[in-house]
């Protein structure tokens, strides 16, 4: 009876000594567990933080680059008003073209507070439509015409012309980066998360780029 008691305590003694070993090996894999858990959640909350900061900074380079777009486009529609009075100065008169480009830079200054780049591409390509047409009514008349205050503004609409197109590229290129961003992993987790959205694009407007052939009574 003894033999037997002894041994069914020896037997006890082992297999609490095994549950105890157990307990320990499965806390030690629950402990590396957790812990690399953690340690793969702080990577993933930095890498969300990184990624934050990084399309705040992209997105407030389109809003700058926009508003340099804008501004060029607004300096070309601002010499609209005393070219037209030069025009209506001397013999050469349309009244319906001169109120055409009129209108025309007036609605680009009233779109350019705070449109889409869609609908100021859509504005700036209207006046650049009708500024040719006004150019062209001009060649007509080269002997009528004050040529050196012409030739002054048109040497300010050259100019203009010249910044819009190179600010429109620099914000064409910034926007191709931050829409990068904002659509591939893992930008597109946090974009969703907090809004942000792809940015337009500005138009090319060809028509603009042909006014540096007029410059000139040639």
């Amino acid at each position: 009876m003894n033999e037997e008691y002894e041994n069914s305590q020896y037997d006890n003694q082992n297999s609490q000594k095994t549950i105890i070993t157990w307990r320990f090996i499965v806390g030690i894999v629950v402990g590396i567990t957790v812990i690399m858990i953690l340690k793969g959640t702080g990577g993933f909350i930095n890498s969300c933080i990184d990624t934050y900061n990084e399309l705040v900074s992209l997105q407030e380079e389109v809003n700058q680059a926009q508003s340099e777009v804008e501004n060029a486009m607004q300096r070309r529609a601002e010499l609209i008003p005393d070219l037209v009075e030069t025009l209506k100065a001397s013999d050469a008169h349309d009244e319906q073209l001169y109120a055409e480009v009129s209108s025309a830079s007036e609605n680009l200054l009233n779109v350019i507070s705070g449109d889409s780049p869609e609908a100021i591409s859509d504005a700036d390509y209207e006046l650049s439509l009708a500024i040719n047409r006004m150019i062209v009514f001009v060649r007509e008349y080269p002997d009528i015409i004050d040529k050196e205050k012409y030739s002054k503004f048109m040497t300010q609409l050259e100019g203009s012309v010249n910044r819009i197109l190179v600010s429109r590229s620099n914000y064409n290129e910034v926007v191709e980066t931050y829409n990068t961003k904002v659509r591939q992993y893992p930008g597109m987790i946090v974009a969703k998360m907090f809004g942000f959205d792809v940015a337009e694009y500005f138009k090319a407007d060809d028509i603009a780029k042909s006014e540096l052939n007029f410059v000139n009574f040639d």
